[in-house]
């Protein structure tokens, strides 16, 4: 456990560096007018981003936020830690190239907008309940990342693995089949040298036969031109 909270908190760190998230000054029309806001800047996905914020905020100043993902708010409300005064707090989600941006803006209630010269202390204030909830929020989004990355990783390795496994299979099923092809060759090469002293042979038999042949026919006609004479004689 202590080692993943190191490597959790190195992460962090390193994506802080490389400015994956970030929460600076900023300003949001509202009411048709600029307000002074925190900007806030981060990866995951916006639609998640206040769903989170939304129950961040709900437990840490048991804020009740109305409206949907894109606009979020709280009216006449009180929060001692940050205004002895009744104010109005707003967010506004909105989708980045980076992944999500969100604005943070205040008013009293008698209509009066939040600025950073007059307002310092509570803008302050909420930033530190901004920090506090990506310190909290984007660790487990970054594990899940991690775990997701991982999962890929391992069915790589396995899809790698199975490749080097056929590989091996098919280059012993190729020097197999090519031991086979060898042998067959040496057997064609030899039947083919049996084949050539076979038709030697044969070629030698075919013009000694036809010697005997034509002796033998020779020997045929000359016994049956002998019995033709017996036969005359006889009668």
């Amino acid at each position: 456990m202590k080692t993943s909270i190191i490597f959790c908190t190195f992460f962090l760190t390193l994506t802080l560096n490389a400015q994956n998230f970030s929460v600076e000054n900023g300003s949001v029309t509202h009411a048709k007018e600029l307000r002074h806001a925190i900007h806030v800047k981060l990866e995951p996905e916006v639609k998640n981003v206040s769903k989170e914020f939304r129950s961040f905020l709900r437990s840490k100043l048991d804020l009740r936020l109305k409206g949907n993902w894109r606009e979020r708010r709280a009216e006449g409300i009180s929060i001692p830690k940050l205004s002895d005064s009744t104010l109005s707090i707003y967010i506004n989600f909105k989708e980045s190239p980076s992944g999500t941006e969100f604005f943070v803006f205040m008013k009293y209630a008698q209509g009066d907008y939040f600025t950073r010269e007059i307002n310092h202390n509570e803008f302050v204030f909420m930033e530190d309940v901004v920090n506090e909830f990506l310190r909290e929020y984007l660790p487990g989004y970054y594990n899940n990342l991690i775990q997701e990355t991982n999962k890929a990783i391992s069915r790589l390795e396995k899809t790698i693995k199975s490749s080097k496994k056929s590989i091996a299979k098919n280059d012993k099923q190729i020097e197999k089949n090519q031991s086979r092809i060898r042998s067959l060759e040496d057997d064609v090469k030899k039947r083919q040298r049996e084949n050539e002293d076979l038709k030697k042979e044969q070629a030698k038999n075919e013009s000694v036969n036809a010697a005997e042949k034509s002796k033998l026919q020779e020997r045929r006609r000359n016994l049956e031109s002998a019995k033709s004479e017996l036969l005359k004689t006889k009668k």
